[in-house]
């Protein structure tokens, strides 16, 4: 694994949860978003199939987690943040979540999380050609291609993509009249492909990798249920490039690593409707390097230095605007005693000549003697966020005089899981978590006809998780069941003597949970998985808000390997029971829905 992204000061491992690759594999056509959505790995605010995909960790916003593809931040600068819909799953060898403002890797920012897309590479593998093509309901067709080299010295990867959908789902319209009647989603029409390439190189004491990644995505935007579609609607087409160059040298005395990566995201959105043509282009370059000394098998340290170059050209802006951003961080970890580890980070940054509050972040790992495997796991952070350029200068709307914000949260959880191999092997988990964010940054109508950013007074996010699973297995017969549930209660304190919290924040479910069980026997599998999302409100006092929703979704599938050709056929049925539902007030979802997949792989001996 090449893990651009790794923090050896184990921090972020405390608050890690790495997505099951059985999912990975089942999601591998469809985007991040479905993915964490579906199963409920985190709230997603989504605006439909294929429309804009927002992630919230724990009752914080959009902004606030960080997208980082092997190490780099990909989050566009302009919103400050990542449109998951724009991400496909199947390109990323493994996900790993990361909760709260802890991870070095995110170079500060990530007051919710972290969402981090890692590669594989294929050492020693031989070749490899896997095609994966599915077909869905609602005109959705979807494919992707990997071609996988790799001998003792050199390895590369290709994945080509491409997937269309009509997104003419019905669905039940209640808001255009006093009676409901059937009505289907107009202009709603997604089309996107791309390829990835990564190349790498292994010396002696050497590792170098190229990879380059480039994106197209055009999709026609919906009105929402209680208008008319206009004829032309809106439409939107995003163009993204990401390019990332490392070398990692290991000496006696020290690991060394360097990092350059270029990203440019174009975007261009037209209505006709409203005679708006906005024509953006972003490009962020980053140079960023690390050195780990070698002082022993129970303490690591590793210093950070990254610069971060953001270029913005944009008619919304009144003219082009730059953003030079640089961060020193230092990271420790030391094993104290066999069962006891403690971490800290110290993370200082400085954007365009003026300091920014410094992060830091501790955590402490004990393992209790018992017959199980017990762990209780601590975590403080501190995290400073700047404002997104489009906070800063939208025009009209734009705030320069906004605050950073700033996040203080600490995290207290306990892992249980049986030392001995116990069939069926159970886990079981809790945590506790606390944030309180100063200066957050949200939007309201202004005192005329545009909405512009203000620093609110302070938000805090309060909540507990409990998860719990086993598994059963024999020669041929494999059982998997998981469940989680999470609490969270996010409020806003008012700016006055009161001192009084305001109700929950909007669109922050204070209750979600999900359960999946997983079967398997000889080449046959199935998997059902049911996730529920509690009510959403969508006004400030709480008056107005959305109802909870029960999703489920079955999936039945054989696979099979014979020498070296293998095969994996499954149908999916998503929404089982057609649950009327939104995600995002007056933007209807999909009701039930099929889709099929195929995924053929070729290997051959190694080179």
């Amino acid at each position: 694994m090449i893990n651009a992204g790794k923090d050896p000061s184990g921090i972020s491992e405390l608050s890690k949860v790495t997505v099951d690759s059985s999912l990975l594999k089942d999601f591998s056509l469809n985007s991040v978003a479905e993915l964490l959505s579906d199963n409920k790995l985190m709230h997603i605010q989504s605006y439909g199939s294929g429309g804009i995909a927002s992630p919230s960790f724990r009752g914080t916003g959009a902004s606030h987690t960080t997208v980082v593809w092997n190490g780099i931040s990909i989050n566009n600068p302009m919103p400050g943040q990542s449109d998951l819909s724009l991400l496909p799953s199947g390109l990323a060898d493994e996900i790993n979540i990361f909760n709260g403002g802890t991870p070095v890797l995110a170079n500060g920012g990530a007051i919710g999380g972290v969402i981090a897309l890692e590669s594989d590479s294929s050492w020693n593998e031989g070749s490899s050609i896997s095609l994966n093509a599915g077909a869905a309901s609602f005109g959705r067709y979807s494919g992707i291609a990997t071609l996988r080299a790799g001998t003792l010295k050199v390895s590369s990867v290709t994945k080509v993509y491409y997937n269309s959908s009509e997104n003419n789902f019905p669905f039940v319209n209640d808001a255009l009249s006093n009676e409901p009647f059937p009505d289907r989603r107009k202009n709603s029409e997604v089309q996107a492909g791309g390829f990835l390439q990564e190349l790498y190189l292994k010396g002696t004491k050497s590792l170098s990798s190229a990879r380059l990644w480039y994106n197209t995505t055009e999709r026609n935007i919906p009105v929402p249920m209680i208008s008319r579609q206009p004829i032309p609607g809106e439409n939107q087409s995003d163009r993204s490039l990401r390019g990332i160059i490392s070398y990692k040298l290991s000496l006696p005395v020290s690991e060394i690593k360097a990092d350059a990566a270029y990203v440019a995201d174009r975007l261009l959105y037209s209505n006709p409707e409203t005679s708006t043509d906005s024509r953006n282009l972003v490009q962020t370059v980053t140079l960023k390097t690390e050195a780990s000394p070698k002082l022993g098998e129970k303490t690591q340290v590793s210093f950070l230095a990254s610069h971060e170059l953001n270029i913005v050209t944009s008619n919304n802006y009144d003219d082009r605007k730059t953003r030079n951003i640089t961060v020193l961080a230092m990271s420790a970890s030391r094993s104290i005693l066999k069962p006891l580890a403690a971490n800290i980070m110290i993370r200082g940054k400085q954007s365009d000549g003026k300091l920014v509050h410094p992060d830091f972040a501790a955590g402490l790992k004990y393992r209790l003697p018992s017959q199980a495997d017990l762990i209780f796991k601590a975590t403080l952070s501190a995290n400073s966020k700047l404002p997104g350029l489009n906070d800063l200068y939208w025009l009209p709307g734009g705030n320069p005089d906004l605050k950073s914000e700033y996040g203080v949260s600490w995290d207290l959880g306990l892992d249980y899981r049986s030392k001995h191999e116990l069939n069926p092997a159970p886990t079981a988990g809790i945590n506790i978590f606390r944030n309180r964010i100063t200066n957050m940054i949200h939007w309201y109508p202004g005192e005329y006809s545009y909405w512009s950013p203000v620093n609110l007074g302070l938000v805090k996010i309060v909540g507990a998780e409990l998860k719990a699973g086993g598994e059963y297995t024999t020669d041929h017969l494999f059982v998997k069941m998981t469940g989680a549930w999470s609490y969270t209660r996010a409020s806003e304190t008012r700016d006055d003597d009161s001192g009084q919290s305001t109700k929950q924040l909007v669109y922050v479910p204070v209750h979600q949970a999900n359960a999946r069980l997983r079967a398997g026997y000889g080449m046959l599998r199935a998997s059902f998985n049911s996730s529920w999302t509690g009510r959403r409100y969508i006004s400030a006092d709480n008056s107005d808000y959305l109802p909870g929703y029960l999703l489920c979704d079955l999936l039945a599938g054989i696979a099979t390997e014979k020498k070296k050709v293998s095969i994996d056929l499954n149908f999916r049925i998503s929404n089982l029971f057609n649950i009327n539902y939104q995600a995002v007030a007056w933007h209807p979802m999909p009701g039930r829905s099929y889709a099929i997949n195929l995924l053929l792989e070729f290997k051959n001996n190694p080179l």
